[in-house]
């Protein structure tokens, strides 16, 4: 009977170990600890308020804010607020407090204008948006709280009321671009393209607070087919000034990526005493004359309206030149050449003199912004990263490291140094492995890969791939531990939203490194020429490898017999058309192939989802849910029990669209399905490997981001979202091998974040001492036990694990009260001990390490 009570007793206690287990399973914090920059940054803004608060927008969504001048940066919580495409910016007013910008806010209304009341700490939308969801640009009067300016894909609207209502005033049966807005008062000038024909650039002005405007159109030496790229303006006494870059172009809406552009000029316009004309000369050589400068953007200060800077594209690199009296001359404040030894420029690990990512990198300058309060200081954004001066020009910083670990003005940027994230992280991250506890690789987007000797703390470049690519997709240790094999491909994003298409993926290089030394240096175990997607290795036959090769005419699932030297392609699985993301080998040498999306003639095909082999790939079974058909992106099986699946699946576009995502669950390898919880998209997700009831599921597209559960096997497990994970669109999470109370979380745009779960709630790494009932605690090789502190007449001594087996068992004797186990078999993880009498017990965790 006190056996059955024992039982039971654990069976309690393990459930309430597990449960309090889940109270802190989810990290409160999530530290920024990827490399920085690494993508293209858009839109900056400086505080009129506060020159040392920043917002800089990112192509892949993060907004991220600095409140110590980008020293260090973390993201706007993508709930409150997550960019929506290039234009995002957020535009400050007269009032400190609030602050207008436009969002991605998930379907059906996926980009709503938005508004703080409380300086940019919470977001809402709008009461009104004459847009229905679909905002391209949207400006805030920052002389006022009331006057937004927002645009849809073919209309412009105003609102006078702060947002709560608008009205038209710009149609085009095209396209509708802004190029910049100056509010004087009363006084509004709008710089329109209405992209119909060459020559649609116009000026509207309102003369009464926006309750009217009138078209005005360009003249003098604005040329007839240019529109405007960017327009500001500035007031010299009670002279209004309008500068401008324009350009050539057959799309009004213009990109970010138009950077470059021979005919490109630079003018200005003394509102009502004159023409258009041009600035070209006195210090700038334009290309469209006989210089080489290509400008890109322009901007002013209102607190010293003579300042004017200019950012500009000469190859390989940025270019800003400034002008301290209205543009009538001009000095090159910054040029980004590769052979100058970055002459004003603290630089990050890009930089002249790098070997692996110079100003070619960089590329443009992509955005500016000048603060309203002090013309001294700068900040523009480019391809890769983001640089600020805070003396007129005369230096520059890079954004995207810590002050402390700038490079030196003057030298060239040294390779192979290690850097810590200051949060200005801004690409994608796909998978990470340890090596060690200190040694990990992290597979990255662009970049290709970085890597640590800290435990994640810092990341350096400071290893050898035989040829660079774009993306490195994962790692794959070989069983025995002795080496790795990395997956790289030159096309990144693999099926994401973009790569989808024959005509995109099919062009895709890739192989298969190997390296034996932690990473450091790597050879090639195999060029397919196609995009590698993943890889597996049999442990059972340890020279059998597998490969995911993605391509319409010859991609699938690859076999090598010889660790890697010969492939053969194995046989197609049935519906699948050469899209693989993921292979498996089972315990029992179970294939299991997931295939993801392929798109073809406007819809998806029925290609995807996952499919088995029992006889090494001569035959394939379907083990696909019909929701899987179209879109699966990842397959979970649970640790310690190879039959029970867990599959990622996306919701997509256009014809047999049902809104199959969500995560799907079988206990009997694929034969049955149920989806246990609709997301509208899934990419991943990752089951605690000591609690099967713990899962992180990582979600993209409709503002859900990473959800976690702590019941995954019920019936019907509750997912909640992690309030404390700021980016909306987590790829994979990470529990670290070597202290699974860390959660990683990889990204698409956002790096890599880390997650500590605290141990403190349940004490767990309390000493026990002598004089306690078990000590040490934890323990490794032995554990004592005394007796004689429980008061109880000890029968047994029983150790369990955490599914209630029974591991040790030791018979007890009247004559001795202090007790050693010997714990040296144990496998280290969490035990019970159980002090069993005729009618009572004592119970208590112990940790083994």
């Amino acid at each position: 009977m006190m056996i059955k009570n024992i039982a039971l007793e654990l069976k309690l206690l393990i459930a309430s170990f597990v449960f309090t287990l889940s109270l802190f399973a989810q990290p409160t914090t999530f530290e920024n600890k990827g490399i920085c920059g690494g993508g293209a940054t858009t839109q900056p803004s400086i505080s009129p308020f506060n020159d040392q608060l920043y917002y800089i927008t990112s192509d892949m969504s993060p907004i991220l804010k600095s409140e110590n001048a980008g020293a260090a940066w973390s993201p706007i919580p993508y709930y409150e607020l997550t960019g929506a495409g290039q234009h995002t910016k957020v535009e400050f007013t007269s009032d400190s407090s609030i602050l207008f910008s436009f969002g991605y806010t998930g379907y059906p209304n996926p980009k709503e204008p938005k508004k703080s009341i409380d300086g940019g700490f919470t977001w809402s939308v709008l009461p009104s948006d004459p847009t229905n969801g679909n905002v391209w640009q949207l400006f805030a009067d920052p002389t006022s709280t009331q006057r937004v300016i927002l645009t849809a894909y073919s209309k412009a609207y105003i609102s006078i009321d702060g947002g709560n209502t608008f009205s038209t005033i710009i149609t085009s049966t095209s396209s509708v671009y802004i190029g910049g807005v100056f509010w004087d008062n009363n006084d509004i000038y709008i710089a329109s393209n209405t992209g119909e024909t060459s020559g649609s650039a116009l000026l509207w002005v309102s003369n009464d607070g926006g309750s009217t405007f009138n078209s005005e159109p360009v003249n003098g030496d604005f040329p007839a087919d240019h529109f405007f790229r960017y327009m500001e303006g500035a007031k010299v006494g009670n002279q209004v000034n309008l500068y401008a870059v324009t350009m050539y172009s057959s799309f009004g809406g213009l990109n970010f990526t138009e950077y470059w552009g021979p005919t490109r000029k630079v003018l200005r316009l003394d509102y009502g005493a004159g023409n258009w004309y041009s600035l070209d000369g006195n210090g700038l050589d334009l290309a469209s004359g006989s210089g080489d400068a290509h400008p890109n953007i322009i901007a002013t200060c209102a607190s010293d309206p003579e300042v004017v800077y200019l950012g500009c594209f000469h190859a390989p690199g940025m270019e800003v030149y400034k002008s301290i009296n209205g543009g009538n001359s001009w000095t090159q404040v910054l040029d980004c050449d590769n052979s100058n030894q970055n002459v004003n420029v603290a630089t990050g690990w890009i930089g002249a003199g790098s070997s692996s990512y110079n100003w070619w990198w960089s590329g443009p300058v992509i955005g500016l912004d000048v603060a309203n309060g002090n013309s001294d200081v700068a900040i523009i954004t480019d391809y890769m990263s983001s640089h600020h001066t805070r003396n007129g020009g005369s230096t520059w910083e890079a954004l995207f490291v810590k002050p402390s670990q700038l490079n030196t003005i003057g030298n060239n940027t040294p390779d192979g140094l290690s850097y810590e994230s200051n949060g200005f992280e801004i690409t994608s991250c796909w998978d990470l492995h340890w090596f060690s506890a200190n040694d990990m690789f992290a597979s990255y987007t662009d970049i290709q890969g970085i890597i640590s000797h800290d435990g994640g703390d810092s990341w350096s470049n400071n290893y050898a791939y035989p040829v660079n690519y774009n993306t490195t997709y994962t790692v794959v240790p070989a069983p025995d531990g002795s080496k790795v094999y990395a997956c790289v491909a030159d096309k990144h994003d693999m099926y994401g939203s973009i790569y989808l298409t024959d005509a995109l993926i099919d062009p895709g290089i890739g192989e298969i490194f190997e390296s034996s030394d932690n990473g450091l240096t790597w050879t090639v175990t195999h060029d397919f020429g196609r995009v590698v997607m993943d890889m597996a290795i049999d442990a059972n036959n340890p020279n059998r490898f597998y490969a995911c090769i993605a391509n319409s005419i010859d991609g699938g699932i690859y076999y090598s017999a010889d660790d890697g030297v010969t492939w053969n392609l194995l046989t197609t699985p049935p519906r699948t058309e050469g899209h693989p993301i993921e292979i498996e080998v089972l315990t029992d040498g179970t294939l299991v192939a997931v295939f993801s999306a392929r798109y073809d003639s406007a819809q998806f095909t029925a290609s995807s989802g996952v499919f088995i082999s029992e006889d090494n790939g001569l035959t394939w079974i379907d083990r696909s849910d019909p929701g899987m058909h179209y879109w699966t992106m990842d397959l979970e099986i649970s640790p310690g029990n190879d039959s029970i699946w867990y599959a990622s699946v996306r919701s997509h576009w256009g014809p047999n669209n049902l809104e199959q995502g969500g995560v799907y669950k079988s206990s009997d390898r694929g034969q049955n399905w149920v989806r246990i919880r609709d997301f509208y998209r899934v990419w991943s997700m990752t089951i605690h490997p000591a609690n099967p009831d713990i899962a992180y599921v990582c979600t993209h597209d409709d503002l859900n981001g990473l959800q976690y559960t702590e019941n995954l096997s019920s019936s019907t497990p509750v997912f909640e979202r992690v309030e404390s994970y700021h980016f909306a669109n987590p790829n994979r999470a990470l529990f670290n091998p070597y202290d699974d109370n860390e959660v990683w979380v990889a990204s698409l745009g956002n790096g890599l974040k880390k997650g500590t779960v605290s141990n403190g709630p349940l004490g767990f790494h309390e000493n026990r001492v002598e004089g306690n009932h078990i000590y040490p605690n934890p323990a490794s090789d032995v554990v004592f036990v005394n007796t004689n502190e429980t008061e109880m007449s000890a029968n047994t001594i029983m150790v369990s694990n955490l599914l209630g087996q029974k591991v040790q068992n030791v018979d007890c004797s009247p004559q001795t009260s202090v007790y050693s186990l010997d714990l040296s078999a144990l496998a280290k993880g969490t035990y019970f001990i159980s002090i069993i009498t005729d009618d009572s017990s004592y119970t208590q965790m112990l940790f083994v390490e």
